[in-house]
């Protein structure tokens, strides 16, 4: 004799589909032996089996995230900017800014290019817009200097 309790919590088909996911099995792509889906590293081999998508399980529900890198000519960008704020005053700023600049251009372009692995495009562009600024800026504050020296001289 079944009481309401039991009849209320009757399982479906549909609770043992996590169980499925976790259990499904895949070849490994390096040796081909069979490992689980889920599988972050091959048992046999030990190959990492990371890809651009890794698969996260809840219950019912399967929830993407694309794991990516941070570009380095990013950062490095960035840097060479913040950098060339901080020396601008001691030392000559036109270099560092040139070196940017360039950093900030090609790391946008293999951001770009890799379709969603590599991320800090941001990061580039706050590099460059930085760099342009005062280099516009050392640029302007020459031609002024020029411009001066040219009017005492001239007195």
């Amino acid at each position: 004799m079944t009481n309401d309790y039991q009849q209320s919590h009757k399982w479906n088909d549909s609770d043992f589909n996590i169980y499925e996911t976790v259990l499904s099995m895949k070849p490994c792509q390096y040796c081909f032996e069979d490992v689980q889906e889920l599988a972050i590293k091959c048992k046999h081999c030990g190959s990492s089996l990371a890809t651009q998508e890794s698969k996260v399980v809840t219950h019912n529900t399967h929830v993407y995230t694309a794991s990516s890198t941070l570009n380095p000519l990013a950062v490095t960008s960035l840097g060479l900017a913040i950098g060339g704020i901080i020396f601008a005053v001691v030392f000559w700023p036109f270099i560092s800014q040139v070196a940017s600049i360039i950093c900030g251009h090609v790391a946008r372009s293999q951001i770009t290019a890799s379709e969603g692995k590599q991320t800090g495009a941001g990061m580039a562009l706050a590099g460059l817009i930085i760099s342009y600024l005062l280099l516009i800026a050392f640029i302007i504050s020459a031609i002024g200097f020029a411009i001066g020296i040219e009017m005492l001289l001239n007195q």
